[in-house]
């Protein structure tokens, strides 16, 4: 009897008997199931990489289909009082945050993402008792940031097309 190969990828397989002592069965056997598992291991890759092909990309990408703006949710982020100094706006924690003014402070805003439209609200209690300094980059209507109300609540919303090199700012205010 002659050497045979293995199904999948042609392995060869020894002439039982003709190696004896050395190869035998048990390694044809061993050949063939190693064989086997990986002509299945082989099907099972070529499967999830096409499912994955399949999918959006995670940078970048067309997506196709239906966005449903109004059951749509943001990520909040209650970001306490603030009692001055530096206060930071992180747009890798959310895009919807809370905040009491308590003393005269400075507004940061962290992570905006190049190449992307952005977009955040702030819910700001009591904004108008104290002097909040925004960056520069925020551009308000009219030039100047709004009469916020001393006691009560504003919503302040900020848009960027730019990724964050500009913000285009609009506030509502008197919301108590």
């Amino acid at each position: 009897m002659a050497e045979t190969l293995t199904t999948n990828y042609s392995m060869k397989k020894p002439e039982d008997g003709a190696s004896t002592g050395v190869w035998g069965p048990f390694i044809n056997d061993g050949l063939d199931i190693a064989d086997t598992q990986m002509k299945v291991n082989e099907d099972a890759a070529a499967t999830a990489q096409a499912a994955a092909d399949a999918s959006l990309a995670k940078a970048g990408g067309v997506m196709s289909g239906e966005i449903d703006v109004l059951t749509a949710r943001m990520e909040l982020s209650a970001l306490g009082n603030w009692t001055g100094g530096s206060n930071e706006i992180d747009l890798d924690v959310a895009n919807a945050f809370t905040a009491t003014v308590t003393a005269t402070c400075t507004v940061t805003i962290a992570n905006a993402e190049a190449s992307h439209m952005l977009a955040f609200s702030v819910r700001i209690t009591n904004a108008g008792a104290f002097v909040i300094t925004w960056p520069a980059t925020v551009k308000w209507p009219g030039g100047s940031q709004p009469s916020w109300t001393a006691s009560g609540t504003d919503v302040v919303t900020m848009l960027s097309f730019d990724g964050g090199t500009t913000w285009q700012a609009n506030a509502v205010l008197d919301l108590s």
